[in-house]
């Protein structure tokens, strides 16, 4: 008796019936043995079992993703309260520019200014000649320019 009983409660278990219809299955059950064991897994129609069967996957599902989403959430709320320290970036201190200002040169202000200059360029494996002198007095300004090509 207790056998066929607890093969019945697994088949509850699976089909999940209404507490009505279980209440008749275990009378059934009880008055007539493993007969009604049978007759009762047979009123558990086809579609009944696969719409619970499917039901009752659809729940486990959900929990699982509800569970796996609360622990996601957990393992998220637990690593950023973890502080990792980091390198500190400093900032370049700031440096002011100095402030331009206009100074008086102590430079005397020559009144004739006087200056001579001069060059000279002669260079046989070419056949170039240059030249140039250049004097200064004061205004005046007097030079010469020369410039030999070889052709």
């Amino acid at each position: 008796m207790s056998k066929t009983y607890e093969l019945f409660v697994s088949c509850y278990v699976i089909s999940e019936t209404s507490k009505t219809s279980y209440q008749q299955l275990k009378t059934l059950i009880r008055e007539n043995g493993f007969r009604a064991q049978r007759t009762a897994h047979q009123q558990l129609t086809e579609t009944h079992f696969i719409r619970t069967f499917l039901s009752e996957s659809i729940y486990l599902y959900a929990s699982r993703c509800c569970f796996l989403l609360c622990f996601i959430g957990l393992v998220s709320l637990v690593q950023s309260a973890v502080i990792v320290p980091s390198a500190r970036v400093l900032a370049a201190p700031a440096v002011a520019a100095p402030i331009a200002v206009a100074r008086l040169s102590d430079a005397t202000y020559d009144v004739n200014p006087q200056y001579s200059f001069g060059y000279d360029v002669q260079d046989s494996l070419t056949g170039d000649s240059k030249a140039q002198i250049e004097t200064r007095n004061g205004d005046f300004v007097q030079g010469q320019y020369s410039l030999t090509e070889p052709d």
